[in-house]
């Protein structure tokens, strides 16, 4: 497994991947896809970020987020840093309330000042 043999939550993990897509394929919930190997478990793992990069104990989503995003099959197409993270968190917030399909931004309970209603997500991009 090269790197993972010091990682056991890692090997675990793709242990668990592994199980879960043979479980599936049996019960022919997966018919056709577009994997070449579905042996998760063997898989070969290439660890893109060498160093730590969270140094709090919140933010493990964020960078889920973040990496998903940045990620373009091969490498992440910019690096990123907890300080970029702590940006993303606001970043997040704003499209989260601001999306078309939040109901709770209509109600009562939702207090919007002029100053929120003109804050935008290029606000943010700015910023940075």
């Amino acid at each position: 497994m090269g790197p993972t043999s010091n990682r056991p939550e890692l090997r675990k993990l793709l242990q668990g991947l592994h199980n879960r897509v043979k479980r599936l394929e049996h019960q022919n919930l997966i018919k056709e896809h577009e994997w070449q190997d579905t042996q998760i478990h063997k898989w070969k793992v290439l660890e893109c970020t060498p160093d730590q990069m969270q140094f709090d104990s919140s933010s493990c989503g964020l960078f889920t987020l973040k990496f998903m995003e940045l990620w373009t099959g091969n490498r992440l197409s910019t690096f990123f840093t907890q300080k970029d993270i702590n940006s993303f968190r606001l970043k997040l917030a704003v499209i989260l309330v601001d999306y078309q399909w939040n109901k709770v931004k209509g109600s009562p309970g939702y207090k919007s000042t002029n100053v929120e209603e003109t804050y935008t997500l290029e606000d943010i991009e700015k910023k940075k």
